[in-house]
Parts: structure tokens; sequence; C-alpha cells
């Protein structure tokens, strides 16, 4: 069979047409219409296979750039709205104390915020990540040198927050701290974190079911202080079986303010050090033990003149501390005047005295059904500060028996001799208010009147003395205002950004701002 070629046909080089048919091949190695393999020329496929084995090892070279090229280091100023959701870096120092928010015990999420003198971040590690920087100790005290990196994220209301993606991706030098004298700690130290060190004087550890903290009362050479921490922080703590009177502590603890006193405040149990000193050997041990072989300790009560009465100990928690010989309201009796004794009791009536006269202050305390008044004057009023009693509260009192009118009393002449012990009743209630209500509905008029709401909470904003959540339910948005002193930390710690709740409070307004203000934990609902 003969075959006509195309005009211009016999003209084209071998290498784009087949040798047997004459058939147009083009690139094609074989002929598509015969079959045929198609010679070609040696340049032409080594420049394809050249072409393959670069872009092949470009693709690699590019993916080994990517995972080790360093990331960029920004100025946390110079951080703009558009950079959202980039992957930076920033260097800096730990502004503040980080908060580490647990649910049922277990950690959900991480917040620090990073200073690098441009500006501030806030830095939030959540479920996973939190708990594994937790686990490695990895946790920023304030003046901590770190460097972080992570995703950038908008809130609503135009912040900017860093998200830690990686654990590994958080690098930090722990800061230089010197030792502080207890008789150095004043208010220009509020807001710093310091080392302290002394020997514990006193354990006070909350009462069984009490929302209170832990009080560890040191000395030293130079004065005296009180170290406090939140029930979750107990367990981290390293030899709990030493924490007792005469042992020696190291802490590394954050200056606070409280109801404008100073507060030692131990953020973590792992910040806490504890040694066991001479006299702790022989309470832990009793004398001549070589090792403390049983940490419960064997306690000599001094001697008391009075007639032996029944008496309870206040609860340890399973922890050996010194034990208080503290009275019943019941047993105590005019027999006993002028005897100090330590009662526990709930405010039932608060009495203050009339302007220009010289009565004293009088509180009702209330155990098992029995009551008895406390007096104080002035002197002891304005020192009370976060210790001022309120009805309903559990109290302590430390004071002398007296009888004034045939009344059985007891006269406290120090302000020390008042502490608070419990804020709220175990058993109150949620407040009662005005039903619910859609926020966009609330208005500053509403001042003063208690509503209930139901939102989202948006990312927290930390106080001095509390935090604030953002709740929006679509159709406003307002502040969640959680006082320390209303709502406990181990409460405030089973929130997190995201989730649903109910709140009932006081609405309130700040700087334009509306706030609805909980009055105690029974007002808040996770939904």
């Amino acid at each position: 069979m003969t075959t006509n070629p195309l005009p211009g046909h016999a003209d084209q080089p071998a290498e784009i047409t087949c040798a047997n048919c004459g058939q147009f091949v083009g690139a094609l190695t074989r002929c598509p219409r015969c079959g045929a393999r198609v010679e070609k020329r040696m340049s032409v496929r080594l420049f394809r296979y050249a072409a393959l084995a670069l872009g092949t090892i470009g693709l690699g070279l590019l993916y080994l750039m990517a995972i080790h090229r360093e990331l960029p280091v920004v100025r946390i100023g110079d951080i703009k709205p558009t950079m959202n959701f980039a992957y930076v870096r920033v260097i800096g120092t730990v502004a503040g104390d980080p908060r580490i928010f647990k649910e049922a015990g277990k950690v959900r999420s991480l917040r620090f915020t990073v200073d690098d003198g441009t500006g501030e971040i806030s830095v939030t590690a959540y479920r996973a990540q939190a708990a594994a920087l937790v686990e490695q100790r990895k946790i920023p005290s304030s003046g901590d040198h770190v460097e972080v990196a992570g995703s950038l994220s908008m809130t609503a209301d135009d912040d900017v927050i860093m998200r830690l993606q990686v654990p590994e991706h958080l690098t930090l030098t722990r800061a230089e701290v010197p030792v502080t004298r207890l008789g150095d700690v004043n208010g220009s130290l509020v807001g710093t974190s310091i080392l302290v060190e002394g020997i514990i004087s006193a354990v006070n550890p909350p009462r069984p079911e009490s929302r209170m903290p832990w009080v560890v009362e040191i000395r030293d050479e130079s004065g005296e202080g009180a170290i406090t921490f939140w029930q979750d922080a107990y367990p981290d703590i390293r030899d709990k079986a030493l924490l007792i009177p005469g042992s020696r502590v190291r802490a590394r603890i954050s200056v606070r303010t409280y109801r404008e006193r100073l507060q030692l405040m131990l953020n973590r149990g792992e910040d806490l050090e504890v040694q066991a000193g001479d006299s702790a050997r022989l309470f832990v041990a009793g004398p001549g033990a070589p090792v403390p072989a049983d940490p419960t300790p064997v306690v000599q009560t001094p001697a008391v003149q009075a007639p032996v009465v029944p008496t309870r100990v206040v609860p340890t928690r399973a922890i050996p501390t010194r034990v208080e010989e503290t009275r019943q309201i019941a047993i105590v009796t005019a027999e006993m005047k002028g005897q100090e004794v330590t009662v526990y009791g709930r405010v039932v009536e608060i009495r203050t005295p009339e302007a220009g006269t010289k009565a004293p202050y009088t509180l009702v305390l209330e155990d098992e059904g029995k009551r008895i008044p406390v007096v104080y004057w002035d002197d002891v009023a304005t020192r009370l500060g976060e210790n001022a009693p309120s009805t309903g509260v559990l109290m302590k009192i430390r004071g002398r028996v007296d009888v004034y009118k045939d009344t059985l009393q007891i006269k406290v002449s120090h302000s020390d001799n008042v502490r608070l012990v419990d804020i709220e009743p175990t058993a109150t209630p949620a407040p009662v208010g005005e039903g619910l209500s859609e926020i966009g509905k609330l208005t500053v008029e509403m001042k003063g009147r208690v509503f209930t709401v139901r939102g989202t909470l948006g990312e927290p904003r930390s106080l001095m003395k509390g935090i604030i959540y953002p709740l929006n339910d679509g159709t406003g948005q307002i502040d969640l205002l959680l006082w320390d002193r209303l709502v406990p930390g181990p409460e405030r710690d089973r929130l997190e950004p995201g989730q649903k709740v109910k709140a009932t409070g006081l609405i309130g307004e700040y700087k334009g701002a509306l706030q609805i203000v909980p009055s105690n934990p029974q007002a808040l609902e996770l939904e």
C-alpha cells in the first residue's frame, strides 16, 4: 500500500515522524498508528529526565527549608490585625503569673502574658498542649525569659492572642531570683515574683468542704509572712509530710494585694520546697529518732489551768500541723470567765455601734444551734481588712470569755484573732433574679437589679482581684465579672473560652460597658 505524504511532510525531521509508516508522532517515542518505536535524539530525552529530576530535588529542598527554617521574630508592637492566622515567634519576659484552668482535675487551658518592651500579647495553650506543659514543668513565672512560637488569632474585641500549638515551641529560661527577706516585702513588690525562705511557724489548712485557701505562716530573722495557696496546688507539693511547724521552706511566690493587704501567693505546688528542721524532726519522729519513721506527729497539748472540758481539733486534712484547743460554743460557760478560747461559728447577726458612741461592734455566732455574741471596738474593726465579717460566713474567733449584764460573750482585743474561714455558707442558694433576659435587652438603666443571662464565654481578662469573661448570646455582649472573694479560684478554673454558661447576678456598668456580677459560685452554671 502506497501512502501519499502530506505537503511538507518529507521535509520534517526524522525524530517527529514514524520511519515505518510516515505518521507524525511529535514527542512520542512510539507511533500511535503502527506501534513502531521512534528513535529520538539524546538531547531531547536528556532534557526530559533532567527536568523531572530537578523538579523532584527542588521540592525536597523546599520541604527541608520549610521544616528547618527559623521562624521570623516579630515585635509585639508591630503585630497588626492583618496578620491573623500568621505563625510567628516572639521573645520577651513573662508579665504576671500564668493562669491554669482545670475541670474535674484535668488541665483544660493555660494562659500567660509576654512583654517584649514594645507591647504585650496573651499566649494560650489548650487541653493536650497545656497538659503537656504542666507535665514537663514548663510553666513560666513572672520575670522568666521565654521564646514562644504560635499562630496569631484576632478576638471579637480586636485583641490579638497567640495560640501555642506545639509544646516544644516554648523555650523557657528561668529568671535568677534572689532571696527576699520577709521584712523587705512591701507594696513596691506588688505584681512581681520573688523567692522567700523561712521557718514554718503555723500551718492553717482549710476546713473540709471549704473554698478557702491554705495559709502557711513563716518567719525569718527580719520578720514574718504568710504564704497562701489554693487547694488544687496542695497535691503538687513534694514532701507534704514535712509541711509542719519547724520545717524550713523555700518558695517562689507572687506578691499581690487582697483587700488592701499584701498577699504572698503560691501559684504552683512544685514552687514550694520543704526541708525538715531540727524541731520538725522531733515533732515528726520523737526525740532520739535517727530518721522520721512516721510522718504523723505526737503533739503535746499545753497545760490548761481551766477545768478539763471536751475539745474539738481543727481539721487538718491528714496533714500534721499544730493543734489549737478549740471549744464548741455550746460548752463555753460563765464559769470560764477570763479564759481565752477559740471558737468557730456562722455569723447570723451583725450589730454596728451608732456614730459618736463608745458601744462595741457585735457579731452573733451560731454553731450547732447554739449562739454567742462576740464584741470588739473600733481599733479592731478598722484593721480587719479581708477578714471583715458578713452575714452567713464562717468565722474563727479567739478571745476572752466575759459576762456583761448577765449575757455571756467573747471579747476580742486584736484584729489577728478574727479570721474569715469560709466566704459562703455551704448551702447558699443561687440568687433569685428577675428572670432570664437576652443580653441585648439589658441597659444602663437596669443597674442595681439582678438578672439571669445565658451565653458563650470569650477570652478572659485578668484583674488584680478577679477576672472578666466576655459573655455573648448573639443579641449582645456583657462582661461577666468574677471577683476572687465571691467566686474563688478553684470555681473559676472550670471555665474556659467557648463554654456556654448561665449566670445570675447584679447588673453594673464600668466605663460604658455593662457587667453582671455573680454573688457566689451557685450563681454560675455550666451548660
